[in-house]
């Protein structure tokens, strides 16, 4: 959890880094030493669906002759899978989520210190992606913002008002940031959190949320983002770049191109003919790699990631407050980086890690619900048993 805090700050755009094996490496050494004598047979839905996807790029890329080309964005994804059955593995009967949220906060504390200065102190607030991405940070605070927020809504004080000052540093580095699609996904993130923890207050808020996202997005000078439209960012491109990648999906629809291979794609701009391994659009980027068949199995992923974590939140209310609260604040973590990689880069720059990481969380609080189900069975109660000390602390 630790490590995929850090690794944006040094994360790659396509192939598969160091960082990433190491984790995988870990959490393999992990699962072997603690989760044997656990083990639970069988993979989770969404683990399958994540194989037949990798099954699909890779006749992709078999059917576009570029089996070397998409290789590297295959593995990496592989590697996300890996880390997330792991997580499934070790914590299909108890989820540490105090050791979850201490070790999220940390991770991405440190990374925003890092943002923070270099973009404040060095950049002075000129977004320079050579020096650092903070696309691929404003992708992690979009996932780790809204769950550190969903425990400060609850009533059982699982996050002490003291900690406060960590929304302000996430919020802060957020903003330094200057990346506008994690201000709106963030700020559809926390109307997610703030609707589903208190229906009334919350129908009141989602509007506020947008609106101040938009604000921000508006107030924050133009002239800053100038410098965002470099020959090294196509970050001026994302029109050109939508128009030719629809065109490569209506010229393959059913298996695309084949992963990576994006980048060998002409774009016609008034800038004169360009090549970017991405269109800036998760669906697009999805589309023209892998076809309507990888687009189908994308979104059936992320419908059953969403439904999933909706459904823990709503089982656990009563009888786990904190571990419900967990899987509200990942469900809000999800919905911005989808809002986010609607603009931008998706899977990419290493932040996918806890994107997946997040997956198999969900999946192992659902394992956890079975298990109390099965013990109340036994005892003949009706109910789901209460954790000690969890129960009815929501708003």
């Amino acid at each position: 959890m630790f490590l995929a805090g850090v690794l944006p700050v040094a994360g790659t755009s396509t192939d598969i880094s160091v960082a990433d094996g190491v984790v995988v490496a870990l959490a393999l050494a992990t699962l072997m030493a603690f989760a044997g004598h656990r083990f639970h047979v069988g993979l989770p839905p969404v683990l399958l669906l994540m194989g037949l996807y990798l099954l699909t790029g890779l006749l992709s890329a078999a059917n576009s002759g570029a089996v070397e080309v998409g290789l590297p964005r295959l593995l990496r994804l592989a590697a996300y899978g890996v880390a997330a059955f792991s997580v499934f593995q070790l914590f299909n009967k108890g989820v540490p989520w105090r050791s979850v949220l201490i070790l999220l906060i940390l991770g991405a504390g440190f990374t925003s210190v890092y943002v923070l200065y270099t973009q404040v102190v060095i950049l002075r607030l000129v977004k320079d992606i050579s020096t650092l991405n903070t696309n691929s940070v404003a992708f992690l605070l979009d996932l780790v913002i809204p769950v550190v927020v969903a425990y400060f809504l609850g009533r059982g004080h699982w996050l002490p008002r003291g900690w406060l000052w960590v929304v302000g540093l996430l919020l802060a580095a957020d903003l330094a940031t200057l990346s506008r699609g994690g201000y709106l996904g963030l700020a559809c993130g926390l109307a997610v959190v703030f609707s589903l923890s208190s229906l009334s207050r919350g129908v009141k808020l989602i509007p506020v949320a947008l609106a101040l996202g938009a604000l921000v997005l508006f107030l924050v000078p133009s002239s800053v983002f100038d410098h965002v439209g470099s020959d090294s960012t196509f970050a001026d491109y994302r029109a050109y770049q939508w128009s030719a990648m629809s065109d490569v999906f209506a010229n393959n629809p059913l298996l695309g191109i084949g992963p990576n291979n994006l980048a060998s794609v002409p774009v016609q701009s008034r800038f004169g003919l360009i090549y970017s391994p991405d269109p800036h659009n998760f669906i697009l980027r999805v589309a023209g790699e892998t076809g309507v068949l990888g687009l189908l199995l994308v979104g059936a992923i992320i419908v059953a990631t969403a439904w999933r974590m909706l459904r823990n939140y709503r089982v656990l209310r009563e009888a786990d407050a904190p571990l419900a609260l967990l899987n509200l604040g990942m469900l809000g973590g999800i919905v911005a980086y989808l809002v986010h990689a609607f603009f931008d880069v998706f899977w990419v720059h290493n932040s996918g890690l806890l994107f997946w990481i997040y997956i198999g969380l969900a999946n192992a609080t659902s394992s956890v619900i079975a298990h109390r189900r099965a013990a109340a069975q036994e005892t003949g109660s009706p109910r789901l048993p209460t954790a000690q000390g969890h129960r009815a602390e929501l708003p």
